[in-house]
């Protein structure tokens, strides 16, 4: 078990993969956290009490920063396909006590029904809903939307409570989730924030591109800033920008990505603590 230390939580441990992971296991172990700029702004973005949706969860890292910030009076639900790392993923949620989180062995996408996932061997954060092409074993996943999944009362009654954020780190599904999720989302209204891969890449091996989650999120209404790891500030963008960016830096070619977070704007506190980080 490897312990995680941010500022503002208290230690925790997470057991991460015996198997080559040449990314989030391996950086958890040497380090102790994994994307720390971006954790820092899951953390900023949610308030004890709240509620907050994990996509492409993996082992848990996100789903456990988000649960110990929420606390028990909060929230969670986390979504991972892979049979592996969705063990890992309860494991982990069962070593922190975070009863208050709901896991679930599915992918999420624009439609419900099967899909195939495609296992990387050695970035067991890269598995894939479409064929690369480079001989990935594949394993069959149940897809749901957020639509569907939070539109039914028994799973999210009316009236069980508001969700805050949404993290998702997909490989690509990102503009599917929200093709999926566009009642939800406008349910959800002001408060809803979203911290999102972009990646031109999988997006386009999803079928979709850039354009349509640019598309996606202007019809959220929200501001957009890129998270530079880097030098750890959130730089203010918007759509031209990012179009722009997806045909040239970030050109699928390049398969270079970027995360971004996205606030609505008529939720003006959240955006200034997305200024604020630093």
């Amino acid at each position: 078990m490897i312990p995680i230390r941010l500022p503002g939580l208290a230690p925790f441990g997470l057991h991460v993969h015996d198997k080559p992971d040449r990314f989030i296991s391996a950086e958890l172990r040497r380090r102790g956290v994994w994307e720390p700029f971006e954790s820092r702004m899951a953390l900023a973005l949610l308030d004890p009490g709240e509620g907050f949706v994990d996509l492409g969860a993996n082992l848990g890292y996100y789903t456990l920063l988000a649960a110990a910030r929420v606390g028990a009076q909060g929230r969670g639900f986390a979504f991972e396909p892979d049979p592996d790392n969705f063990a890992l993923l309860e494991r982990n949620l069962a070593a922190g006590r975070a009863t208050q989180v709901r896991a679930e062995r599915c992918a999420v996408g624009a439609v419900a029904g099967e899909s195939r996932l495609y296992l990387s061997p050695d970035n067991l954060g890269d598995h894939r809903l479409y064929d690369s092409g480079d001989g990935r074993r594949a394993v069959s996943t149940p897809v749901v939307t957020l639509d569907g999944y939070f539109g039914d009362p028994k799973r999210f009654p009316r009236g069980a409570g508001a969700l805050h954020l949404v993290k998702a780190d997909t490989q690509g599904c990102e503009a599917l989730i929200l093709r999926g999720a566009q009642a939800w989302a406008a349910e959800q209204g002001r408060r809803l924030c979203w911290l999102l891969e972009f990646w031109p890449f999988g997006l386009a091996g999803c079928g979709t591109g850039a354009e349509e989650l640019l598309e996606r999120l202007s019809a959220l209404d929200v501001h957009l800033a890129m998270l530079r790891e880097d030098t750890a500030r959130a730089v203010p963008t918007d759509g031209g920008t990012l179009a722009r960016l997806a045909r040239d830096g970030l050109h699928p070619e390049t398969g270079r990505f970027c995360n971004l977070v996205a606030v609505p704007r008529a939720n003006p506190e959240r955006w200034a603590r997305v200024l604020a980080l630093a």
